[in-house]
């Protein structure tokens, strides 16, 4: 997991200076939080306390505010969204969505119920989604196959997954069930949407495992900072960048995503600074209708790089 460089750290505390003078924080925390508190005291006192839910604070956060999560041993297990001038801010007191290293996770266990059988070791479920899925063992997402012909080939490798007709296909190894391998999938759509804010600052956050992708901006026109941010195996992108998105992601890291780490779509720009962006599962980065992509001051086109080896656990 990634940790504040001093150039986070540096970035977040001008931010902090600039927004105390008027803002709130709003306290979550999923594990001794409650949604019945104001979320304006970080530990329960007297009877106030963190909220439970980061949608809970979001509906009672204004302009300027900052949303502050307790990193706890459980995954945030919501889907959220920052939207219009209610969740947005200024240059020198922006929204604020601080992680603090927690992880919101888009996952949930696949029921031993769903299972069916369909051909010898191959058996299946159906899913939300005929298009976008992870699927998760011990933490980390499976590998994909992309093509159905794979099946009827008999060329699906034992714990390789693919979506075909509605259903997710899974080889088991030998003399075993998908219920012996207590399997994740993603359940939630989308980790964190900004729509139609500006002056918002995301950092030190880790988000997973999302059908589609782990943040969606669109018509985000900030700019807007995603600063210390992990994306990992989410469906189809760790960051989407929509509409006339003005965005830059300082030291992020994206990795193991399904079909690109970062879309590009014009007339959106995206900027990044010292960020790791893994073209280990799908490419580096898709730009599309006119979008633009700088990375480390230089812009880029609309073919990314080959894979590279590397994992972003």
């Amino acid at each position: 997991m990634q940790h504040p460089t001093p150039r986070i750290l540096a970035l977040l505390l001008v931010v902090a200076v600039g927004s105390a003078a008027q803002a709130k924080d709003l306290h979550v925390d999923n594990v001794a939080g409650d949604d019945l508190w104001n979320g304006q005291a970080a530990v329960r006192a007297d009877n106030d306390g963190p909220t439970k839910t980061i949608a809970k604070a979001l509906r009672m956060a204004g302009p300027g505010d900052r949303i502050v999560l307790t990193k706890t041993a459980a995954p945030y297990q919501e889907s959220v969204s920052l939207v219009g001038s209610r969740h947005s801010g200024t240059p020198t007191r922006p929204f604020v969505f601080e992680g603090n290293g927690a992880i919101l996770s888009g996952l949930a266990p696949v029921p031993d119920e769903v299972w069916e059988p369909f051909q010898g070791d191959i058996f299946r479920f159906r899913t939300q989604r005929p298009h976008d899925q992870q699927v998760y063992w011990q933490g980390k997402p499976l590998r994909r196959v992309l093509d159905p012909a794979q099946i009827e080939r008999r060329e699906l490798a034992p714990l390789e997954w693919l979506i075909d007709e509605g259903h997710v296909f899974f080889r088991v190894e030998p003399e075993r069930l998908p219920s012996s391998y207590q399997l994740e999938a993603s359940w939630h759509s989308v980790g964190l949407t900004l729509y139609k804010v500006h002056n918002v600052v995301l950092s030190n956050l880790v988000i997973q495992g999302f059908q589609i992708d782990g943040v969606n901006l669109s018509d985000a026109d900030g700019p807007c900072l995603l600063a210390g941010v992990t994306s990992r195996g989410n469906g189809r992108s760790g960051v989407a960048v929509c509409g006339a998105t003005q965005v830059v992601l300082d030291d992020c890291l994206l990795g193991d995503n399904g079909r690109t780490q970062l879309l590009v779509d014009g007339p959106s720009t995206a900027r990044t600074n010292g960020s790791r962006i893994l073209g280990n599962t799908a490419p580096q980065w898709t730009i599309r209708a006119g979008g633009k992509l700088f990375v480390d001051g230089a812009a880029q086109s609309t073919a990314s790089d080959p894979p590279e080896a590397g994992s972003s656990r």
